[in-house]
């Protein structure tokens, strides 16, 4: 089975209700407006459109970076594709087993010791307990977090939660990798690692998709871009074109 995912003008929405009870409230509406498109249906309930008529293919060997300002909608495309939300309108295909890296939490237990995370955090990712006791050993390895492992994961820095985190969501060699600023608190020799873990599923006709503000990684591992503007797809193609658009739009410097 070849992986690929094909998204047919997706839609996301969500209301906020009590919006007037909020007590900053229409002063901000013009701010609110800049993280996606927002529908006031009545006095007390506002919708949120987070994404809007986002269209997507994606084969083997694609190296998709998501880019877009605070709010352009990337998490919420990413929680999509995973299946963790459902889309108000449009077709959503995936094929292939999805494994998501979307923060340094989702699935842990702070109470819950390194070890018994890594059982939590495969089984939320859909693996089951029998691979993850498998892979305890080259998770250790990989993290080189030693004692830690026994310990609470209260007790791990932002950098030990994401090393852990991304040992757990790659630990299968996943056939589709998402990632969104997962992997940006860990230090250099575990960037180091990560990326040639990276590489090498990457390499073995996974698909990968990342959104990220950090440009160095995005430009080390993508070959494709899709820019996103308040949640609707404003460039779909080569990763050097869309980044050039994306710098223009932003001033930023090439």
């Amino acid at each position: 089975m070849t992986a690929g995912i094909d998204l047919d003008n997706i839609t996301l929405e969500y209301p906020v209700y009590n919006y007037s009870s909020l007590s900053i409230k229409s002063a901000l509406i013009s701010k609110l407006a800049s993280t996606g498109v927002i529908n006031r249906t009545s006095t007390s309930t506002v919708h949120v459109k987070s994404l809007d008529n986002v269209s997507l293919r994606v084969r083997p060997n694609d190296r998709v970076a998501i880019i877009g300002g605070n709010g352009a909608g990337k998490t919420s495309l990413l929680k999509v594709i995973s299946g963790i939300y459902d889309p108000s309108q449009g077709q959503r295909r995936v094929q292939g087993h999805v494994t998501t890296l979307l923060g340094t939490g989702f699935g842990l237990d702070d109470e819950a010791t390194g070890y018994q995370n890594i059982i939590l955090g495969g089984i939320a990712l859909g693996y089951s307990r029998k691979d993850m006791i498998e892979s305890f050993d080259e998770i250790a390895s990989f993290t080189q977090l030693g004692d830690f492992l026994n310990m609470p994961l209260r007790t791990y820095s932002a950098g030990m939660r994401a090393q852990l985190a991304f040992a757990i969501a790659t630990c299968r060699n996943p056939e589709i990798l998402l990632i969104d600023e997962g992997i940006g608190a860990g230090d250099a020799q575990f960037m180091k690692r990560a990326n040639e873990r990276i590489e090498k599923f990457v390499g073995a006709s996974s698909i990968l998709i990342m959104a990220s503000h950090a440009e160095e990684l995005l430009d080390q591992f993508c070959n494709k871009c899709l820019y996103l503007q308040a949640g609707r797809p404003i460039f779909y193609g080569d990763y050097h074109e869309g980044m050039e658009m994306y710098r223009r739009d932003y001033n930023l410097a090439s």
